[in-house]
């Protein structure tokens, strides 16, 4: 082909010519202004879907422990509350003041003496003490030093000192309800330190 023999002056190959120029030049241009970041725009799109896909497929593999963590909290809550009530936040004097005289009055013996002495500051927690006195018969002390071990929180009885009530005539005949002895002891519960 020689191009000599083109003549671009001519309609009928200018035309075809110029059409062919703008259609590629047009092409370009969509290619370049719009497919491109169309295609740019696209491949984010779906590298997000990927990302949000992973997300979903790790919360949905978490899904089943949900209500396994749900039943946990809850038996945790449980454990925690008793643990509250073994070892309280604060001293409970008229709650341990209720539980004694509960227990005494199960076991048979009457509190005569309950003192609050200083509490001893630990580490930890605080020790708090008290100097109690009761009377009753032998194994009705037994009896109540039992219940009162047994009890939620935790107490811990320590310095007993045991004496024949002197209000009882040793001469005369008892019945087993006559509060036959005097127990002094030192009484501890805990609580946790602020």
């Amino acid at each position: 082909m020689d191009l000599k023999k083109f003549n671009f002056r001519d309609p009928k190959v200018r035309n075809p010519v110029l059409i062919w120029l703008v259609g590629i030049g047009l092409i370009y241009l969509w290619w370049d202004k719009m497919f491109v970041p169309l295609q740019k725009s696209l491949k984010d799109k779906m590298a997000q879907e990927k990302q949000l896909r992973n997300r979903l497929n790790a919360i949905l593999v978490q899904k089943p422990r949900v209500e396994l963590l749900k039943e946990e909290i809850k038996k945790l809550e449980v454990e925690f509350s008793d643990l509250k009530e073994m070892f309280p936040d604060k001293e409970e004097i008229p709650k341990l003041i209720k539980q004694m005289t509960m227990v005494g009055l199960i076991s048979g013996v009457k509190t005569t003496r309950f003192l609050p002495i200083e509490d001893l500051e630990k580490q930890y927690y605080v020790e708090n003490r008290y100097n109690v006195s009761i009377v009753g018969g032998y194994h009705e002390f037994g009896d109540f030093i039992s219940r009162v071990e047994s009890l939620p929180m935790i107490i811990n009885i320590s310095k007993v000192n045991l004496e024949a009530n002197a209000a009882v005539d040793v001469n005369k005949k008892v019945d087993q309800h006559t509060p036959t002895i005097v127990a002094n002891f030192e009484m501890s519960t805990f609580s946790s330190k602020k």
